[in-house]
C-alpha cells in the first residue's frame, strides 16, 4: 500500500509467516509481526480487506 510518494506497507510471506514491512527509498523496516496470517488469496494476490485490516493492527500497535 503506497503511504507517500515514495513510502509503502509491504506484507511479505516467508513460509507460514508474514511481516509488515515500511520501505522508503533509504531503508526497509520491520512494522509488525502477523501473528494470524492474513488471506491474501485472490486473482491479483492483494485482499480486499488488507488496508481495513492494516489500519485495525497499527491502531492496536499505538494503543500498547
Amino acid at each position: 500500500i503506497p503511504l507517500g510518494s515514495r513510502e509503502r506497507a509491504v506484507l511479505v510471506q516467508i513460509g507460514d509467516e508474514q511481516i509488515l514491512l515500511g520501505v522508503t527509498p533509504q531503508q526497509i523496516n520491520t512494522l509488525h509481526k502477523l501473528e494470524t496470517p492474513l488471506s491474501v488469496a485472490n486473482s491479483n494476490g492483494i485482499s480486499s480487506d488488507f488496508a481495513g485490516k492494516l489500519r485495525k493492527i497499527m491502531q492496536q500497535r499505538g494503543d500498547k
